[in-house]
């Protein structure tokens, strides 16, 4: 087994970390960067990913995605609101989930996902120096089961063995509970590019339970940058009569624009807004300049900071505890470095902001944690009691919704309910199975349904169907109904709901990997084929090895790795396997 790996899939910024000996340390990038861009971009038929396809994102806005975890998972009529955030074409598929359209090829979400978390893959392996193939990786607390299904396949496409898929919040308390002790209930505030969450845990040792959990995926730092780059085309309005919203170039160059002056307030009174040669009109081309003060700043996203903290309230209340029993608020993703949002933070809580942790990285160092404790890597053992964000339930009489498990029930739970039947010797109940907190059953989400057939014939409300619902703590769903009668049964298994077939996730893959070259996929084959050779070999036999030779053989793999990882040359292709296979010869002759 190799080791696993802990991944922060981001809206706007991807993370990944491991745990070496006792302490998780942040896998950087091939770039050298701890950060990667969550950027796909496509350039002369070659697909690029991280900070080489943000790049481009401004001279190319059609032709580079951004932001693509605010489509995974999500039906095209759900995501229609948030169409005007991006430059790029999304469309319903033939199954109304969104589809992303780019040069005439249509690609899913889940797709886009694993370009990036195959890039963060090869640079794990490029980084520790050996094949990486399990991870954890982290979702939002408000994901649904569909949009983790969907992130459960993105990892699969990507080649990786998803372990589980964690709450962000709870990977964030992970960390934080691994490397404090103590007792005491904190509330981890996670903003980040495009979801918010905040869940209230209680520490104690090293046992973590999540308490509550509150949040809203569709709001994030996108949604502010969304708002600054509004008052800047009303400015552009005003002085130019202008309307710039179909020219996709220079509203990208906008979205960054104030992207960067959001950042840039986070630590200054005023940012300086700059825009050379933005448009041209008739008297030629025109330069935009203005200062964005932060007192105008907060009131722009005054709303936004507002609901993150009417859902901490609810999150508290659904505690069943008060803002003096938090001891500690954990600050998580980049968004809750904004002065506003800290500054009603302070004005709840009566403690203090936690600001040990960086906040773009503790998600992904929480879930090295979790992949190294799954893995039986970990030193420490840190107990982790998660819950479900959203209640689940039945169907009943009426198009009522009757939930089994609660909102905020600690996992792994079992639930009961008994059922009958509405009419006169009724054979078959169909169970129709639901996610959600609304009354009505049309409005929750269903999660699949099933029929028991053959119950023994009786007046109505007579025969009595348990059903019981099973949550564990990877999320999945099994429903069973029994006539206790005849003792008959019936199940449905909840794993793969709305989520891509087996059959239809092969064929995804193949299509990821058919864009490559045939000569050069064979060639990395064969190179990484010979690697694992050797990794195999230097573990056999480490005893009989001298540590210079060992420093200069995992030298030359993690070098080769990374050469592996951006060669499409097949020169260089056929140079790299001369070379690994001559170090392979030798040292097999050698042991």
């Amino acid at each position: 087994m190799g080791v696993a790996i802990g991944i922060d899939l981001g809206t706007t910024n991807s993370v990944c970390a491991v745990l070496d000996g006792d302490r998780p340390v942040i896998i950087t990038n091939q770039e050298g960067k701890r950060i990667t861009p969550s950027v796909v971009g496509f350039k002369k038929g070659k697909r690029i990913v991280g900070y080489s396809a943000k790049r481009q994102l401004e001279l190319h806005p059609q032709l580079t995605i951004h932001s693509i975890k605010r489509y995974l998972g999500r039906r095209f009529e759900d995501c229609e609101a948030d169409l005007g955030l991006v430059n790029y074409s999304i469309t319903p598929s033939n199954t109304n989930d969104c589809q992303i359209n780019i040069q005439g090829q249509a690609y899913t979400p889940q797709e886009l996902s694993a370009f990036i978390l195959r890039d963060l893959k090869q640079s794990a392996e490029a980084f520790l120096g050996e094949t990486v193939t399990e991870a954890v990786i982290t979702v939002p607390a408000y994901f649904n089961d569909r949009q983790r299904q969907a992130t459960k396949d993105a990892g699969a496409l990507a080649g990786l063995d998803v372990l589980r898929v964690i709450n962000e919040p709870t990977a964030a308390a992970l960390s934080y509970t691994y490397s404090k002790r103590g007792s005491r209930n904190i509330a981890v505030y996670d903003f980040g590019g495009g979801t918010f969450d905040v869940s209230i845990l209680q520490v104690d040792g090293d046992l973590a339970q999540v308490l509550s959990t509150c949040g809203d995926n569709v709001l994030g730092g996108n949604d502010i940058d969304h708002e600054i780059a509004l008052w800047i085309r009303k400015k552009i309005q005003s002085k130019y009569n202008i309307d710039l919203s179909s020219d996709l170039v220079a509203s990208q160059r906008i979205r960054e624009a104030s992207e960067r002056a959001k950042i840039d307030l986070s630590t200054s009174q005023m940012a300086n807004i700059n825009l050379p040669f933005l448009f041209v009109n008739a008297d030629g081309p025109q330069n935009f300049q203005e200062q964005l003060s932060r007192e105008i700043f907060d009131g722009l996203i005054e709303p936004y900071v507002n609901k993150t903290i009417q859902k901490c309230k609810q999150a508290i209340q659904e505690a069943k505890l008060k803002v003096t029993d938090i001891s500690e608020v954990v600050l998580v993703g980049g968004s809750s470095r904004i002065v506003a949002a800290q500054s009603a933070l302070k004005d709840l809580f009566p403690c203090r902001l936690s600001k040990g942790f960086n906040p773009e990285e503790v998600v992904a160092l929480g879930a090295a944690i979790q992949a190294a404790s799954l893995t039986g890597e970990a030193s420490k053992a840190v107990t982790l009691l998660d819950v479900t964000a959203f209640s689940l339930g039945i169907e009943v009489s009426g198009g009522k919704f009757a939930p089994l498990i609660h909102k905020n029930s600690t996992i792994p739970i079992q639930s009961s309910r008994k059922v009958t039947t509405s009419i006169d010797n009724q054979r078959v109940v169909k169970i129709h199975v639901l996610q959600g907190e609304e009354p009505l059953a049309r409005n929750n989400i269903s999660l699949g349904e099933f029929e028991l057939s053959n119950i023994q014939p009786a007046p109505a409300r007579s025969p009595q169907i348990e059903v019981l619902f099973r949550l564990d703590a990877n999320g999945m769903v099994q429903v069973t109904a029994k006539d206790l009668r005849s003792g008959f049964s019936e199940q449905i298994i909840i794993e793969n709901t709305d989520g891509l077939s087996r059959s239809a996730l092969e064929e995804i893959k193949n299509k990821m990997d058919s864009s490559q070259n045939p000569e050069a996929k064979n060639l990395k084959q064969k190179i990484e084929t010979l690697l694992v050779h050797i990794d195999t070999l230097m573990r056999n036999k480490e005893g009989e090895i001298h540590k210079n030779t060992q420093d200069q053989v995992l030298a030359f793999q993690k070098k080769t790795r990374t050469a592996l990882s951006k060669a499409e040359d097949q020169t260089l292709l056929h140079q790299l396997y001369d070379q690994v296979h001559k170090l392979h010869q030798k040292l097999t002759a050698q042991l």
